[in-house]
């Protein structure tokens, strides 16, 4: 399946937008485990990132 902003069930309903481009898989695994031995900010950053317009 290809993504596409109106395939998200979560954000286009709701009128957010859903910036995949932020969704690099480096970024995403270490924020994770950053996340896992408890610094939450690189995640938080990430998610921020994707509720952001590009």
């Amino acid at each position: 399946m290809v993504y596409t902003a109106e395939s998200d069930p979560l954000c286009y309903p709701v009128g957010l937008p859903f910036n995949a481009e932020v969704l690099d898989r480096e970024r995403v695994i270490e924020a994770m485990i950053e996340s896992f031995a408890g610094s939450e900010p690189p995640l938080a950053t990430l998610i921020l990132d994707i509720f952001t317009e590009p």
